[in-house]
């Protein structure tokens, strides 16, 4: 499993002119918006994507859905994983379902930088949608979601293990999990926006700033050397002015975006 790489992706509610989320950037996918695909049935979905790949072409009314892919259940699977306790296994299998109280990484998940929640459903704040994947037998399928105080002790829900029947109608709270591959540019800006206020002074900042710059200057040999005197640095500090954690982390994210960016 990969670790957590949450972007820092604003989230913008589909209208009827089709203005569409910012989708929210997790290790090199980027995950879209479920509120951009609600009140669809499962097998609406599947007149446009490939239930056995998942790559998905055309569109349903104003929707668009060209260059994503529709997720299977190990996808989503592998989604909470990075999400939910990054450091330890908490979905060992597609079964698995989390609970804790006031878990601080679902509610990340469901902050104001990560997924948006769709306007209508189960506690105060809800988002899920179907996966392309069967549940037992049709016409059942995945439908996982996660859920902020799921009773009165405000526990907080990862349900994996949860699913719909394919054609029960469109529904508000039910949209789909879909992702693409992250840009080199949304890497940038995820890493830009994950250094901010760590490290020493604002070396961090520069660094990544410059490698932007190289970037957006078609210099990528420049960029990717840039990042690799970056991660220098993290082996520097780590266990001094950053936490093992930290370096570790930031390590992850700019070894995920040199391999995007085709760095040598």
């Amino acid at each position: 499993m990969k670790t957590k790489s949450l972007g820092v992706l604003v989230a913008i509610l589909l209208t009827p002119t089709l203005v569409t989320a910012d989708g929210v950037i997790v290790g090199d996918r980027e995950w879209r918006q479920l509120t951009d695909t609600i009140n669809l049935t499962w097998s609406d979905v599947a007149s446009v994507c490939n239930t056995t790949t998942g790559a998905c072409s055309g569109s349903i009314g104003p929707v668009s859905f060209d260059g994503w892919t529709w997720a299977s259940i190990e996808d989503v699977q592998e989604l909470f994983e990075q999400l939910i306790k990054p450091e330890s296994i908490q979905f060992p299998t597609i079964e698995t379902n989390y609970l804790a109280v006031n878990d601080p990484d679902i509610r990340a998940a469901l902050g104001p930088s990560g997924f948006a929640p769709v306007p209508a459903g189960f506690g105060p704040v809800r988002t899920g949608g179907w996966t392309r994947s069967v549940f037992m037998f049709p016409p059942l399928y995945f439908s996982p979601y996660l859920l902020l105080e799921a009773a009165a002790q405000n526990e907080d829900f990862a349900c994996l293990n949860c699913a719909g029947v394919a054609d029960e109608g469109p529904q508000s709270y039910r949209g789909n999990w879909m992702y693409r591959a992250a840009t080199p540019a949304q890497l940038l800006d995820q890493l830009a926006a994950n250094v901010v206020g760590v490290g020493p002074g604002k070396s961090f900042s520069g660094k990544i700033a410059d490698a932007q710059a190289y970037f957006e200057s078609g210099d990528v040999v420049a960029a990717c050397s840039t990042l690799n005197a970056f991660q220098n640095q993290l082996a520097a500090l780590a266990d001094k002015k950053l936490s093992d954690a930290e370096a570790a982390g930031l390590t992850e994210s700019v070894n995920t975006l040199k391999q995007v960016m085709g760095c040598t």
